[in-house]
Formats: structure tokens, C-alpha cells, sequence
């Protein structure tokens, strides 16, 4: 059964009430639940407390007369009037919660018409058979209330409206319990407690919640203010004071942050909100609150800093090792995606970083150089490793030759590549320089070749002069 009938109503005011109302009326009363619990009972006839349900037999008859009318309240009837085997009638109405038959309202031990002398003796032969004291039996069954038929209608209509009442009693009780229980369950699974402040009496009240968060013992605990600052850490002390001051004082939502310490020592971080509510003349009255536990978010928070400053050097460390590197430095993507460069790549190509951020590699470069990079990039990417020359083209117009390298490897997951650019103009200068040497030597050479031949032939015709005139030769060539 999802609900019981208890939980919708206060007992004893309900037994009060049906007392009253029996003394108005003499219409007996009872409230019975579903499983047969006896809540509430005005005015019973003796004649069935004292006798009928004392005896095994008549009392076995009683409960079946009682399963009777519940049955018959199950097949859906708004009224059921029984009447037992001695002839005494019962009435009931059942109370239905959110369609659950939960209780029934009884009225009864009541006599329809005025009981004749073949009633009485039957009754006289009833105690005799069950052996109950005559006297006394027949004195209760005097006392039997005899209702007209007008005046049992009369008694079911106000049962009817009685157990409507205990219905709307019993769904708003239900709505109750389960926003409470809601309520309890959201609050106990995200380690909240609640708490009320009555600030005219400077005195305040926990639920089982906040005394678990702040490491509190709920039965030693009186509400005082002292042991509530006790729990809290003297560096914190002031500002919890001053958010609760500026909450009464102004109206504006009492938010703050502090830390506690269990007795065991451990040290727990308390966030807590609340709101204060006043007297119709403005006076502060009460102020009304959630507080949770945020030790796990602290300790997140304090890893993530931790982690960021760690980052921070680790960064600060590849930043000053990237950009002290002999050169250009690049990696991008298979898209062509910047994502780092160096700071040689801004100061020689003139592009600030937030122009190079959208730009891609073949934007460096003009033709022919534009294909050579392109085919260059895509055989990094199949192959892994490319070497290529080409001129860089600077955003000035200006063309620097370098020599590019790249490497692909993995990065989340994808092909990224990484490398470096050299400046090839040092030694492209350097080349220049001594390809005009090589080309200065080797006009020497040939004009020293042909000084070489020229003497060696005026050395002949030196020679053969000599001849002419009858002397030796002097060079002999």
C-alpha cells in the first residue's frame, strides 16, 4: 500500500471530534483502515465490545461482517449498510486516497425499526448459547438506538461528507509527505541540510543534514549561536558574521562560504544561502536557508590551479624553447590549420600571429614555389618526412630562400605536421660568391694558359732565328 491512513491525519483530534459529535447525535462512529486497524471509535455498543467481540464465535461473525462491507466497498460503492446475523445494521463510506481504498467511515450497532418481544427473546437465547451474563447482555440490548430510515440517510449523507473532507485532508497530507519526502531526498542526495534562524530570539534550528556537514551532534545541540561559530574556522568567523548582518540589515540574500573542522580534525568547505523574512512592521523575523557541502569542488578547484600553474611553465618552458630555435617553426593540421608558430615566422614573413592564425602554408608562397610546398605537404603526410627548397614570399613581395623540413605524427587522434624552416640566403650568398671566384679563376686561367702558349712560341722562333744565323738554339722548345 503506497499510502496509510495515519499519515493523513492527527488521531487525536479526529477521536476528539467524533466524541463531540456522538454526544450531539448518539450516532456511534468509527474510522477502520483497509486491513481492519481500528483507528477511531465513538460510541460502540457495549453490546459488541463487551460481548459479541469477546466470544470466539461472535467475534469470528463480526470480522465477517466487517470483510463483508469491505468487499463490498472494493466493488466500488459509495454506501454499504450490512446487517449482521442478530439483526444489528452497520453503514460505512469508504475514504479513498489518490484511488486507494486507504480506510471507512462506520457507523452502527443501530436498530432499523423498534426492536418486538421475538427480537428480545432471540437475544435472550443468544446469551444463553454463548453463556454471557443474561442480565447485563439484555441491559445492552436495550440500549441499541433505534434510527428511522430518514435519520440513517441523514447519518450516511454526513458520512459521505465526512469521508470527502478526510479525502481532501488526506490528499493534501499526501502532497505534503511526498514534497517532503522529495524534498529530504533531494537534499540528502546532494549533501544539503536545512536551517532556520529566529532572529528575535536569536536561536537557531538544524535538520539532520546540516549537523552531519558541519560534524555536529544533533541531541547536545541547543541552538545557540556560539555553537555554530564554534565549528567554524576563526579566519572565517567575520565574514560569515558580516554576510548574516548585511542579510538582516538590507534584505539581501544571505550567501557565504566557510570552512568547518570535524572533531576528527578533517577540515570541510560549507557554502550557504538564505533568506531573510520579516514582521508586517519590517523588523527581521527569520531567516530561512540551505547549506551543502562543497569540499570535493574545493579540492577540484585547488587541483585545477595546481594543474594550470604546472601548465603555465610547462608552456612557458616550450614557448622559450620554440622561439630560441634557429629558424622557422611550424605545425599545422591536414587542413592547413595553424596551430603554433614561432616568432621568427611573424618577424621574417611581416604577418602578425593573428593574421597567421587564419592563414594556411601555401599562403607563404608564390609560383613556383606554391607547387613545390603542395607537393611537398602531401608527401609528408603519405611518406612521414619531406626536405624541400623554395623561396618564402613575404608580405612585402619580398622572396627569402629557405629550406623546409616536416615530420608527421599523431595528434588527438589525427595526422599533424611539424618542422622547421633554415634560411638558405647566407648561404645562397656564399654560393653566389664563390661561383664568381670560380668563374674570375678560370678567366685568369685561361688568360694565363694563353700568355703560357704565346712564350713558348716566341721561344721557337727565338730558336729558329738562331738557327739561321749558325748559332745553337738557346731554349730548345
Amino acid at each position: 500500500m503506497k499510502y496509510t491512513f495515519k499519515e493523513f491525519v492527527d488521531v487525536r483530534v479526529l477521536q476528539d471530534m467524533t466524541d463531540d459529535l456522538y454526544k450531539l447525535t448518539g450516532i456511534p462512529f468509527g474510522i477502520i483502515t483497509s486491513s481492519g486497524e481500528v483507528i477511531i471509535h465513538s460510541g460502540w455498543r457495549k453490546i459488541c465490545t463487551d460481548f459479541h467481540r469477546k466470544h470466539p464465535q461472535t467475534e469470528k461473525e463480526c470480522i465477517d461482517s466487517n470483510i463483508n462491507i469491505r468487499n463490498k466497498i472494493k466493488e466500488g460503492k459509495s454506501f454499504v449498510v450490512y446487517e449482521c446475523p442478530r439483526g444489528l445494521v452497520d453503514a460505512a463510506s469508504p475514504i479513498m486516497i489518490e484511488g486507494e481504498h486507504v480506510a471507512s467511515v462506520f457507523t452502527g450497532q443501530f436498530f432499523m425499526k423498534l426492536p418486538d418481544k421475538s427480537k428480545e427473546q432471540f437475544f435472550r437465547q443468544q446469551a444463553k448459547k454463548f453463556g454471557f451474563d443474561e442480565e447485563k447482555y439484555m441491559e445492552a440490548f436495550r440500549s441499541i438506538p433505534v434510527l428511522s430510515e430518514e435519520k440513517l440517510c441523514s447519518a450516511l449523507f454526513f458520512l459521505s461528507k465526512l469521508a470527502q473532507l478526510l479525502v481532501q485532508l488526506g490528499f493534501a497530507r499526501a502532497r505534503e509527505l511526498s514534497a517532503k519526502e522529495r524534498l529530504s531526498i533531494a537534499l540528502t542526495s546532494a549533501r544539503m541540510g536545512t536551517f532556520e534562524w529566529d532572529i528575535a530570539l536569536n536561536k537557531s534550528t538544524w535538520d539532520d543534514n546540516v549537523h552531519a556537514l558541519l560534524g555536529t551532534d544533533p541531541k547536545a545541540f541547543t541552538g545557540k549561536e556560539d555553537e555554530f561559530f564554534n565549528v567554524i574556522f576563526t579566519e572565517d568567523r567575520n565574514a560569515v558574521k558580516a554576510a548574516l548582518a548585511k542579510a538582516v540589515e538590507t534584505g539581501a540574500p544571505y550567501e557565504t562560504e566557510y570552512r568547518v573542522v570535524w572533531q576528527d580534525g578533517s577540515v570541510h568547505y560549507i557554502m550557504a544561502r538564505g533568506q531573510v523574512y520579516r514582521f508586517s512592521f519590517g523588523a527581521a523575523q527569520r531567516m530561512v536557508g540551505v547549506c551543502w557541502d562543497v569540499t570535493a569542488q574545493k579540492k577540484i578547484e585547488e587541483e585545477f590551479q595546481s594543474k594550470m600553474k604546472e601548465l603555465q611553465g610547462e608552456q612557458y618552458f616550450i614557448d622559450s624553447l620554440v622561439n630560441d630555435l634557429p629558424g622557422l617553426f611550424y605545425f599545422f593540421d591536414e587542413q592547413g590549420t595553424f596551430l603554433r608558430c614561432n616568432k621568427d615566422l611573424e618577424k621574417v614573413s611581416g604577418f602578425s600571429s593573428k593574421e597567421i592564425s587564419g592563414m594556411k602554408p601555401l599562403d607563404f608562397f608564390v609560383e613556383p614555389g606554391k607547387d613545390i610546398i603542395s607537393n611537398a605537404i602531401s608527401e609528408a603526410f603519405r611518406n612521414g618526412k619531406v626536405i624541400v627548397e623554395a623561396d618564402l614570399a613575404t608580405k612585402d613581395g619580398k622572396k627569402i630562400p629557405y629550406m623546409f623540413s616536416g615530420s608527421r605524427i599523431g595528434y588527438e587522434y589525427k595526422p599533424h605536421l611539424v618542422g622547421m624552416g633554415i634560411d638558405l640566403s647566407a648561404v645562397k650568398k656564399a654560393q653566389k660568391i664563390a661561383n664568381d671566384k670560380m668563374s674570375e679563376m678560370e678567366k685568369l686561367n685561361r688568360f694565363m694558359m694563353g700568355r703560357e702558349v704565346r712564350i713558348i712560341e716566341l721561344k721557337r722562333e727565338i730558336d729558329l732565328l738562331l738557327k739561321d744565323v749558325g748559332k745553337p738554339p738557346k731554349y730548345k722548345v
